[in-house]
């Protein structure tokens, strides 16, 4: 593994404690902390958002069928919605851990050897955090807006089953806004470069 005297590693503000206030303590927590949280965030938002949509939902499915058997089949598509929510937020979770990692585990440290690749490694970690934050809260609020219209479903096709392709419109557009905070997350990782070693 690669040695860095300690005398010769970048933020020396990190090592001697001596802080001149806030931005230096943000600034010297590691780029790889960013990174984790932000990856922590996307699949922990969006498995938030779909666990929450499905007992929304699931709630009002059961409570339904106890009078009408027959709408078991057709709602469980706001359960499948739902939990594309959660997948969204793993697929998103997946490709920021394969890009904001060095390529040779040997040089993990490295980023501290210079200013040039400590900067780049902590603008990849920012990027990650805030791919985490757009991507998790979006499917977190998208698995909530689905449980809420499936629920809605479930019980107005209860009532009337004609009404169930008109709220299966509604259900798909709602879902859509997971799918495009994920499109947001791929150009925002992908814009953002890989780790500088």
């Amino acid at each position: 593994m690669n040695e860095i005297d300690i005398q010769d590693m970048f933020p020396q503000v990190c090592l001697t404690g001596q802080y001149s206030g806030w931005k230096d303590v943000f600034y010297c927590i590691s780029p790889y902390a960013w990174t984790y949280i932000g990856i922590g965030l996307a699949m922990g938002l969006s498995i938030f958002g779909a666990a929450w949509g499905i007992m929304i939902t699931s709630a009002s499915v059961l409570g339904s069928m106890v009078k009408m058997p027959r709408i078991q089949s057709k709602n469980l598509i706001s359960i499948i919605l739902c939990e594309a929510c959660g997948i969204y937020g793993l697929i998103i979770a997946l490709l920021v851990s394969q890009g904001k990692k060095p390529a040779d585990a040997t040089k993990a440290n490295m980023i501290y050897s210079s200013k040039e690749l400590y900067q780049q490694a902590e603008n990849a970690g920012y990027c990650a955090f805030w791919i985490g934050i757009c991507v998790g809260l979006s499917n977190t609020f998208c698995g909530i807006c689905v449980g809420v219209l499936g629920s809605s479903t479930a019980l107005v096709t209860a009532q009337n089953g004609a009404t169930f392709i008109s709220m299966l419109v509604v259900i798909i557009f709602a879902s859509a806004v997971g799918l495009y905070a994920v499109i947001i997350g791929i150009i925002m990782n992908t814009n953002s470069g890989n780790w500088p070693v």
